[in-house]
């Protein structure tokens, strides 16, 4: 980054932008779910990915895991996130539907 006032954009999206981000395809799926009377529970939560997923995991104990796939390289590989799947089903009891892999458009 090569001036103060980039810093301070990337921050600010980083901050707002990308919470903004999340929390309008976390609405989506709300609602997308809500069509077919599917129980969702959304929240933008901060921290290691795979410590993330698990302490949630085990807080709510759901009956099926949705995820995007950790090879894609988009949408999620776009914003950064990564977690080592073979890891997490070692931890988690209940199943993993992990979605598409998909190029960054």
């Amino acid at each position: 980054m090569s001036s103060s006032s980039t810093r301070i954009s990337f921050q600010d999206w980083l901050e707002i932008g990308l919470t903004e981000q999340a929390e309008s395809i976390l609405n989506n799926t709300i609602e997308l779910a809500g069509i077919t009377s599917v129980e969702t529970i959304a929240e933008v939560k901060v921290g290691k990915t795979e410590t993330v997923i698990y302490d949630t995991v085990s807080m709510i104990k759901p009956l099926l895991l949705v995820l995007p796939n950790p090879y894609s390289t988009a949408p999620g590989a776009a914003g950064g996130l990564s977690y080592n799947i073979k890891s997490l089903t070692k931890k988690i009891t209940c199943p993993i539907y992990l979605g598409p892999k998909l190029p960054i458009a």
